[in-house]
């Protein structure tokens, strides 16, 4: 009997893959695998795909006349990877995609590859959200530095009763004092140490006439040789230390006492001053730039008032003090820091009170006869329009140079 040629020559091949039903392809022939097919002896390319497993690719040998059996066994495709995240400070809510995920430190494996929203959240700071890509495979790990909650640098806020502005002040460290070679300085101001505050909000402007006058309406600001004090938006003065904390005692009862106002130290006036500058003046050394920053004894005042002592060779077009916030505010956004009037702070004066400072939040409040004012006013030469200048005067006492600015702190 004849034997076909085909029969001599051609094999069956079989082809199992693990996991089952698995895509077979016979990449160097153009015919379609099935299972049990027969092909001519010889070697085989074969390609086996399954959705979710590595693809595989094999050569095989096919024996003429016989069963050839392969078997695959595919490995699952890594489409997953691993969430690591830290928080400072610790123990913070984290969510992925929505849902609660643990407390920080943590780990999360086997989260699928792509897109996912991460957020923490902990009481007492600002919540913290971030879209990331995670790849198969990886293993990504997320710092968070979480920030306090509470105001920004620069926020505004508007106390209801006298429409008074407040500007946040951050808390931060600065060199208190002057220099030994500081133009002007005087032996009080001294010795420059560092001072650190807890941030607070203070007046963007000092307490008008009209905003005073809703605590003691028949209050006047007078007149300087015949130049009035007295227009509504200009600073207040003629009020004595008293005067000022009891405005703020006033002020506190009639927002219902969700706020304390207060005067302001002597620490925290100096670091609102420099608005991170450490030069003389916030806006830099030469005390002639004045007009542009300050209300000062200037050319006009000079013309008007005659004062015996040298102006500043510039001129800021008011002979007595000007409304507040007409010219231009410091880095923090406060208005009139140096000039128009001096301010009233809360410390009692004492030329060696820097000695006995705190390192934060210091407050000298010994006994003494004289309490601080500070920054100097529209009738004032160059050396007393400095951050660093410390002025003393009796507390019961009021002038047409001095009025205050509030402060109050959360």
């Amino acid at each position: 009997m004849l034997i076909k040629r085909s029969k001599l020559t051609k094999g069956r091949l079989f082809v199992n893959t693990d996991p089952a039903q698995a895509t077979v392809k016979i990449l160097n022939i153009k015919r379609r695998y099935h299972r049990g097919m027969a092909v001519e002896r010889g070697r085989y390319h074969l390609r086996i795909i399954h959705e979710g497993y590595q693809p595989q690719e094999r050569w095989v040998k096919v024996r003429a006349n016989q069963n050839n059996t392969y078997t695959f066994k595919l490995q699952r495709l890594v489409t997953t990877g691993t969430i690591i995240i830290q928080s400072t400070p610790p123990g913070a809510v984290w969510i992925l995609d929505g849902h609660p995920a643990g407390i920080t430190p943590d780990s999360r494996d086997g989260v699928e590859q792509g897109q996912h929203q991460i957020a923490v959240k902990m009481d007492g700071y600002d919540p913290w959200q971030k879209t990331m890509t995670l790849h198969a495979g990886e293993k990504a790990i997320l710092k968070v530095a979480l920030i306090k909650s509470g105001p920004k640098p620069g926020q505004l806020w508007r106390e209801p009763v006298t429409g008074m502005v407040f500007v946040w002040v951050p808390e931060g460290c600065f060199s208190m004092g002057s220099p030994p070679d500081e133009g002007g300085k005087d032996p009080d101001e001294g010795p420059v140490h560092k001072v650190c505050l807890d941030g607070f909000w203070m007046a963007r402007s000092e307490v008008t006439n009209r905003q005073y006058r809703r605590f003691d309406p028949h209050h006047e600001s007078k007149a300087v040789n015949g130049e009035s004090l007295d227009g509504d938006d200009r600073p207040v003065v003629h009020v004595s230390w008293h005067d000022a904390r009891a405005f703020a005692r006033w002020l506190s009862q009639h927002d219902g006492g969700a706020v304390t106002f207060r005067l302001p130290t002597e620490a925290e006036w100096e670091y609102a001053c420099r608005a991170g500058s450490t030069t003389a003046r916030f806006w830099g050394a030469d005390p002639d730039q004045a007009c542009r920053f300050a209300n000062v004894y200037d050319q006009t005042s000079k013309a008007r008032n005659g004062f015996a002592w040298p102006a500043h060779d510039c001129d800021d077009g008011y002979a007595v003090t000007s409304p507040a916030g007409s010219f231009a505010p410091n880095a923090f956004g406060l208005y009139d820091m140096l000039g128009n009037v001096w301010e009233w702070c809360e410390d009692t004066y004492n030329d060696h009170a820097y000695e006995t400072h705190a390192a934060r939040n210091p407050i000298y409040t010994a006994s003494g006869p004289f309490r601080v004012n500070r920054g100097g006013a529209w009738n004032d030469i160059a050396r007393s329009v400095r951050c660093a200048v410390r002025e003393r005067l009796d507390p019961a006492f009021g002038n047409p140079y001095v009025g205050f600015r509030l402060v109050w702190t959360p």
